[in-house]
Formats: structure tokens, sequence, C-alpha cells
């Protein structure tokens, strides 16, 4: 069981985020968690986030990225706070929350003065608390993550080989002006884009004080979008002709419909309340 509710009173923290920083700071000042209850094989509470949050140590950016640029490519069982710039390539991150203290990102790997590191790995993490997206990147796979409490989106692709699997975006949007993307593309003719497994919530209409546009929107490349459960947004997919969609479930809870525009293909997908083929 991976989330426990916590009284903590720390507006802006998820369960994991709060326990962990609970667990770090020694400052729990109530009771026993109680763990939520299950829900069913889609990603939420009880199957993302840190997979032990009695294990993590708190570290800054600073102290991670100077550990990075000194050959450390593993940092796991870790509270990070602040924007983490990726300074080498295959460095993975594993079992960690990061907090992104109101930064523009939580991780980039790609920046004017240096090229962008392949290899990137995040898994079984939370990230919360970012304006513009948790990653902005290429050449990175996020595994099991809880991504929320955004100014703007959860995921954004810049370049080739993205893999986004089994992991819960939601609470997007907290801009006035937010776009709100569960996962947005800004590279045309980017490569091997696979969103595989992942519970994109973001429902219209959205809960007070967030927003809800899309949980795939981007240009033209090779995107196979497959066996999620995607609910929201104004469409909740923009389709073209480089989107493969297939078996995926559809919640109601969108502002215009499920799919605009027309995928490469399209097939297999269903209404996740009743299981029927999308009409």
């Amino acid at each position: 069981m991976r989330s426990s509710k916590l009284s903590l009173g720390a507006r802006g923290l998820g369960v994991r985020a709060a326990t962990a920083l609970c667990l770090v700071a020694l400052a729990c000042a109530e009771g026993p968690l109680e763990p939520e209850v299950p829900l069913d094989g889609r990603p939420g509470p009880q199957n993302t986030g840190p997979t032990d949050a009695s294990a993590l140590v708190a570290m800054t950016n600073s102290e991670v990225e100077a550990e990075m640029e000194a050959g450390r490519t593993l940092f796991e069982n870790v509270y990070i706070t602040g924007t983490v710039y990726i300074r080498a390539d295959d460095v993975t991150f594993r079992n960690f929350v990061l907090d992104a203290n109101g930064g523009h990102y939580a991780f980039r790997n790609c920046y004017s003065s240096d090229p962008c590191h392949t290899g990137l790995v995040a898994e079984d993490g939370e990230v919360f608390n970012f304006r513009s997206a948790a990653f902005v990147a290429s050449n990175y796979r996020a595994t099991r993550l809880d991504v929320h409490e955004s100014q703007g989106d959860a995921f954004k692709v810049l370049g080739d080989n993205v893999v986004i699997e089994d992991s819960w975006f939601h609470h997007l949007g907290k801009s006035e002006d937010a776009h709100a993307d569960g996962v947005q593309s800004q590279s045309d003719g980017a490569t091997n884009i696979v969103i595989r497994g992942n519970h994109c919530d973001i429902p219209v209409p959205p809960p007070s004080g967030y927003k809800s546009n899309a949980c795939w929107l981007g240009g033209v490349g090779d995107v196979l979008i497959e066996g999620n459960w995607l609910n929201g947004g104004n469409y909740t997919i923009y389709c073209n002709d480089g989107v493969d969609l297939i078996d995926n479930r559809f919640g109601r809870e969108y502002r215009y419909g499920t799919i605009t525009g027309s995928c490469r293909t399209n097939t297999g997908n269903v209404w996740d309340d009743t299981g029927e083929p999308l009409g």
C-alpha cells in the first residue's frame, strides 16, 4: 500500500509527499496513518509514487546536480527540493519525491547551455509544485509517477524516445492562463513516443482552481497511445496521422468530445463505464 491519509495541513502536498515530508522532518504530529481503499488497476494513489516513504533522505536540487556532475547516476530514496537540471547521461531517480518548489520545471534535460542528455529514468516517485511541466525533455522514461499541482501541464515532449507509463497525472493548470495538458509534444517529427497504461485524470469541470485542456496534444510524429484511462479535456485526444490510439478507456467528463482529428490507427477504444466501443 503506497498512500496514506495524513492531516498535516500542508496545502498542495500529495499524500505521499506529505507522508515523506513528515518522515524526513520527523514532524508527524497527528496519529497513525490510515491506508486508502485501493482502486482498480488504473494508476492512482495506491500504485504510483514512492514505494517506501520512510527511506527518503532530503536533498536540494543543487546537491543532486553537484553529485551528478561528480559521476553519481542513481538517486534512490531521496526527497528533492527544487528544479533538477540533468547533467549526465543514464541518470535514474527511484523511490523519490521531487517538490519543484515553484520552479518552471521539475526535471529538465534539454537547455541552451548543454546538449540533451539521454537515458533519464524516473520511477516510483511523486512530482509536484512546478509552473510549466514535471518533465521538459527528450530521451526519458517516466514510470509509476504521481504528477500533480502544476501551474500548466504534466509532461512536455521535446524530441524522440520518450516513454510515459503506469503514471497518474491530475490537478493541473493552476495558472490563470494555463493550457493544462496531460502530455504535450512540442516537437513535430518526434519518434518513438509511447504513452501506455497511464491515468489521465483531468475531468471537466475540473476541481476549483484547476483547468483541463487535453490528455494528449502534439505535432505530427510517431506516437503510440495505448491502454490508458483517459478522462477530461476540451477534447481528450487531439489526433493526427502520426498517432496510434489503441485499447484505451475513455471517461465522459470532457467539454466537447473524446477525439478530434484523424488518428493513423484508432482501434479497441471503449467507454470506461460500459466497456462499449466509442461511438
